[in-house]
């Protein structure tokens, strides 16, 4: 049996139930998955200041699922908040669904595209991650479909509509793969992709498959390059 932690880095529950269900439908058949969001923080992570305002309770609930005595964590938001020092605090395999995600792009052909939510800017700061990566110069764009991660629930076909068109446009300009940039989008994955002639990848369900292949092969992030944090007092703020 393998236990994964998917933790929803958002003060908000609106997503963990389309996330659980859409999880369910792919896992292995020995994963139990459990999905949970954040007590504190802003409702979405659409840029530097979400991120920051969120990573320490992402943190601190991957440090508890590890004490829980979960195989694996998945941070659920494309912004990866708090993945890095995540993979520092815990021994147990942390998978970001952006870091995930790209990577996957770049198997399935030499440059991708992202289409996300939120502001016009939003890629900006996906692209700061992906330099990080060292997977920006397989990126030809981060381009926004113009809708609020939290106005996502309300109008799907819009969004889908939107999410075509600008994934048209990118596949002229030279993008062989297609990757969602916001896990509120998980819900309408499979509609987006039967209408794209190129690969289109859902985010968290890569992520998922990353872990559970990660936990039976049993590896982990190295402790070399995310070495655990020395001991020493840390006051919350």
């Amino acid at each position: 049996m393998k236990k994964i932690k998917v933790i929803i880095p958002v003060q908000t529950e609106i997503w963990t139930k389309p996330h659980f269900e859409e999880l369910n439908q792919c896992k292995d058949a020995d994963t139990e998955i459990t999905v949970v969001s954040l007590d504190t923080g802003a409702e979405s992570v659409e840029n530097g200041y979400d991120d920051t305002w969120n990573a320490l309770a992402t943190i601190l609930e991957v440090e508890k699922a590890e004490k829980e005595g979960f195989d694996g964590v998945i941070i659920s938001c494309f912004g990866d908040p708090g993945l890095r020092a995540a993979k520092e605090a815990v021994k147990i395999p942390v998978v970001g669904v952006a870091e995930a995600s790209i990577h996957l792009a770049s198997m399935l052909g030499r440059r991708f595209a992202v289409i996300t939510a939120g502001p016009p800017d939003a890629g900006a700061y996906m692209m700061d991650n992906f330099r990080l990566y060292e997977m920006d110069h397989k990126c030809i764009a981060v381009k926004s479909v113009g809708i609020p991660v939290l106005g996502l629930p309300d109008d799907k076909s819009e969004e889908v509509n939107r999410f075509v068109s600008l994934a048209k446009e990118l596949i002229e300009e030279g993008a062989e793969v297609i990757v969602i940039g916001c896990t509120g989008m998980t819900e309408v994955a499979w509609q987006i992709a039967k209408h794209l002639p190129v690969p289109v990848i859902n985010p968290a369900p890569a992520a998922l498959k990353i872990c559970e292949d990660l936990i039976d092969l049993k590896l982990s992030q190295s402790k070399v390059g995310y070495p655990l944090p020395p001991a020493k007092k840390r006051t919350r703020y």
